[in-house]
């Protein structure tokens, strides 16, 4: 944060210099005609001093836009992290399509840089465009500076007709961007549905109609502000016709030099600019500040730290609904520490749901579930990750090399993943890859990606071990040696989820829970 707020005052005070040398070369021209017309040995002077300011003022420019690109850089690496922390926090009900989180990163975050974080330095710059014009107009004469503040007065209520509504509609225009990239993934990820049916074209014909809703709001977003530039252009063009009037007026009665004539619409444009300017800024932080507030506030999801097994879990009287359907009704068990549980039964039955009401990423509709004596609480999500390893059916590898979906970011020893490789069967396979550790799980099998989800959860060497379906990806023979791998393991309490078990594999267990 200090580092922003020394970039900060440095870019104010270049900020300072680049406008009073903006105006300061513009009223050196009023000099230099005077001179002329006078046929003054000091136009010389006055012209070198003239080239010498306009090389300054570009080299000011240049450090002063390499200054604010970096300020803008860290605001909008500090907002990115805001959002990662928002959506990280967001509890495990509230997750939802990953689409319309994206869009915070592609199409929320680019308009907050653009319409807020660009404008609060382009802010400094205006006001003091606005401060230094007018300085220099009340330096040439007092009824300029006057006519000239009048004159902003006027611009900025022909600006306004359209200002709000062009605001509202950039709004809009935001929240239909999200709407549209939630749509396309939709649609994406079920290609395959409207495939198997031959509709396709149903995909190109809502992609139409929603892409025909962002072109139709974007067209008349052109509209309003070609309508609102017209108007701005034509009202400042005839205030900078009168400003040149009362300029020859004043040169007329001698209250100022003629040099004036070339200067005074110059910086009265300079002036009027940077007063609208400040306007359309304030229009853009107006109606975008929300759309910040969105991407920085977060309320904090406190996750617990799931109790440390001593003895027992315990499902008591535990019921389950998806909405009006009942899973599980008046559920009672028991998973003593050290011991081998097999869950087994038909597809539907409720056995993944057992194991995440187990870990709490589900809560019971009614009953209560005990880790010795302590009941789970029902209300925040539980950080199971110290106590529990967990391996889904559903194998997702992220697009990486295999050691960073191993690691996800720890520092684990080389010995203890290639030990987690090896008891997940999958070591050998990985040796024959070029990279080795270093590929990347895009080469990797349906099979072997399971197989490193697996290693991914041994490698954490948690007392307690839970699967769901965990090898449904991999040979029988291979299986069945992860599995004796997994139960010989003393030390650790093992619940495996299957949908049928033969009379060999049944005698490995504890304990088999049919449901």
């Amino acid at each position: 944060m200090i580092k922003i707020n020394t970039k900060l005052v440095f870019s104010i005070t270049l900020s300072v210099i680049l406008s009073f040398f903006t105006i300061f070369v513009i009223y050196l021209r009023k000099n230099i005609f005077d001179y002329l017309i006078q046929k003054d040995n000091r136009i010389f002077k006055a012209l070198l001093i003239l080239f010498v300011s306009m090389i300054f003022l570009e080299i000011f420019k240049l450090i002063l836009k390499l200054n604010n690109a970096r300020i803008i850089k860290e605001w909008n690496l500090n907002l990115s992290s805001n959002i990662s922390k928002k959506i990280c926090n967001l509890p495990y009900k509230e997750f939802s399509d990953a689409s319309s989180y994206i869009s915070w990163y592609t199409n929320d975050l680019p308009l907050v840089s653009s319409y807020i974080f660009q404008n609060y330095i382009e802010v400094f710059n205006q006001v003091l465009f606005t401060i230094f014009s007018i300085g220099f107009l009340y330096y040439i004469n007092y009824i300029l500076a006057i006519t000239s503040i009048l004159f902003l007065i006027i611009l900025y209520f022909t600006g306004k007709i359209f200002g709000d509504k062009i605001g509202k509609y950039y709004q809009r225009y935001a929240i239909m961007l999200q709407e549209y990239n939630s749509t396309i993934s939709n649609f994406l990820e079920g290609l395959n549905i409207l495939s198997y049916f031959n509709r396709k074209d149903f995909y190109k014909q809502m992609v139409y109609k929603e892409q025909d809703k962002i072109e139709t709001q974007m067209y008349n977003i052109k509209c309003l502000t070609a309508f609102s530039d017209l108007s701005f252009a034509g009202t400042k063009g005839f205030l900078e016709l009168v400003m040149f009037v009362v300029t020859i007026y004043l040169i007329y009665i001698n209250k100022i030099s003629a040099g004036n004539v070339l200067v005074t619409p110059f910086i009265l444009s300079t002036f009027l600019d940077a007063g609208m300017k400040l306007a359309d800024i304030y229009i853009q932080i107006k109606f975008s500040k929300d759309l910040k507030s969105k991407l920085e506030k977060y309320e904090k999801n406190e996750l617990i730290l799931y109790p440390n097994m001593k003895h027992k879990i315990e499902i008591k009287d535990v019921s389950f609904k998806y909405g009006e359907k009942e899973i599980l009704k008046k559920c009672n068990m028991l998973f003593e520490k050290n011991k081998k549980y097999a869950i087994v039964g038909k597809s539907g039955s409720g056995k993944s749901t057992i194991l995440k009401l187990i870990l709490g990423i589900l809560k019971p509709t009614e009953g209560y579930i005990y880790v010795d004596d302590q009941i789970l609480d029902n209300k925040r999500d539980l950080d199971f990750s110290k106590e529990i390893s967990y391996v889904s059916q559903e194998v997702y590898m992220f697009n990486l090399s295999i050691r960073e979906n191993l690691t996800l970011g720890y520092e684990y020893t080389e010995d203890s993943i290639e030990k987690a490789l090896k008891e997940a069967k999958v070591y050998e396979n990985i040796c024959t890859k070029n990279d080795k550790l270093e590929s990347n799980c895009n080469e990797l099998s349906g099979g072997e990606k399971q197989r490193i989800s697996l290693a991914r959860a041994l490698l954490r060497n948690t007392n307690t071990i839970i699967l769901d379906e965990a090898t449904s990806a991999v040979d029988k023979k291979t299986s069945k040696e992860i599995e004796d791998i997994l139960l010989s393991k003393e030390d650790k309490t093992v619940i495996v989820i299957s949908h049928h078990l033969d009379e060999e594999d049944s005698r490995k267990f504890d304990m088999i829970i049919k449901i």
